[in-house]
């Protein structure tokens, strides 16, 4: 292996280290004392404190529903700007599902590319790919091991953003 491979294998290692190490530098040197404090007590006294303080502010809300004419409390006053945006996202999905519809055609193109014009650039390693005898079938195993790999991640990603996405927008 030559230095330069060695060099460049070792600096993705340790960007890899770094990247997994990111949440405990944030958490030890950039995360106040009074909040971490708050975040090390117990969940039972964070779920009693986050359950009195959200059905206070249910009573409040409930108590102006009654009211047409009532006014929000300036406390509680994000909600409305918040709802409004989160309810217009709600009802137009045009956006997002156009950005993924490109998105999945333009990967879906480089990944097939190469395999429809293996016949005109004559690529030994693309050809390899069509094969179906043993000897083939064990070149492609890696292959099939970064698609499933890819596949799962790619799932994993999707669940997250779905579920970020759904607690935002939870009518």
């Amino acid at each position: 292996m030559q230095k330069k491979t060695r060099f460049i294998i070792l600096l993705v290692v340790l960007a890899l280290c770094l990247w997994f190490l990111k949440p405990s530098i944030n958490w030890y040197f950039r995360t106040p004392k009074d909040v971490q404090a708050i975040a090390l007590k117990s969940l039972e006294d964070i779920r009693d404190y986050s359950t009195t303080k959200a059905k206070e502010d249910v009573s409040v809300l409930r108590n102006l529903k009654s009211d047409e004419n009532a006014e929000l409390p300036e406390n509680l006053s994000w909600i409305k700007s918040k709802a409004e945006k989160e309810y217009k996202k709600a009802e137009k999905p045009g956006r997002p599902f156009f950005k993924a519809s490109v998105a999945f055609w333009v990967c879906y193109l480089i990944i097939e590319f190469p395999i429809w014009t293996k016949n005109i650039f004559n690529i030994e390693f693309i050809q390899l790919l069509d094969k179906i005898d043993a000897s083939s079938q064990i070149k492609q195993l890696p292959i099939l091991c970064v698609g499933i790999l890819v596949f799962f991640g790619g799932w994993i990603l999707t669940y997250k953003k779905s579920a970020s996405l759904f607690e935002k927008v939870d009518l």
